[in-house]
């Protein structure tokens, strides 16, 4: 199976599995809610979550979770921050959840809270090598050239760490040293 198809298929059942534990009572709808947002008509998938009427806290959570992944999808990243801010509110836990709002701050430049996130998620061992990546990434931004290189570092030492992220890590662990170097 190649990394692409395993990789879909992981982040379908991270969703899937979330409809599953909300689902009790309302499965038609949240299907349909899954099929569009599975065969990526996302804005359709948003405008069912918006008539989605729910006061239980399982599916509030879910629900909102699911509206930043939309958001998120459709390029509306501050929308997604505050979606993935109420679904972390609401007590949402899905796996990917720090990650996906990793993404969010990024793309809206709060680098500090994605920083922070992609911390979270590398903790989790989302995605860890990535996480790691944006950790280092955004250290670097920001010109705090130790955590970036020990981020980077760790990269190293994933053992399934793409050899194209691994090869950035190196030329990047090179950068923030020259960038100390100057620095002094």
């Amino acid at each position: 199976m190649s990394r692409i198809a395993l990789i879909v298929a992981l982040l379908s059942s991270v969703v899937f599995s979330s409809i599953a534990l909300a689902a009790k009572g309302n499965e038609e709808q949240l299907k349909e809610i899954y099929k569009s947002y599975i065969t990526q008509h996302y804005q359709d998938a948003l405008n069912k979550l918006f008539e989605f009427d729910t006061e239980d806290p399982k599916l509030l959570n879910t629900k909102y979770y699911w509206q930043g992944l939309c958001s998120s999808r459709l390029k509306r990243y501050s929308e997604a921050v505050k979606f993935f801010e109420e679904a972390y509110k609401a007590g949402n836990k899905s796996q990917d959840i720090d990650y996906e709002y990793g993404q969010a701050l990024f793309a809206t430049n709060n680098l500090e809270k994605a920083r922070k996130a992609f911390e979270k998620s590398a903790e989790k061992k989302f995605k860890q090598p990535v996480s790691y990546y944006y950790v280092g990434h955004i250290s670097q931004i920001l010109e705090e050239y130790i955590p970036a290189k020990s981020a980077y570092e760790k990269i190293l030492k994933e053992k399934d760490a793409e050899n194209s992220l691994a090869q950035y890590a190196r030329f990047q662990i090179g950068e923030v040293i020259l960038a100390r170097a100057e620095q002094k």
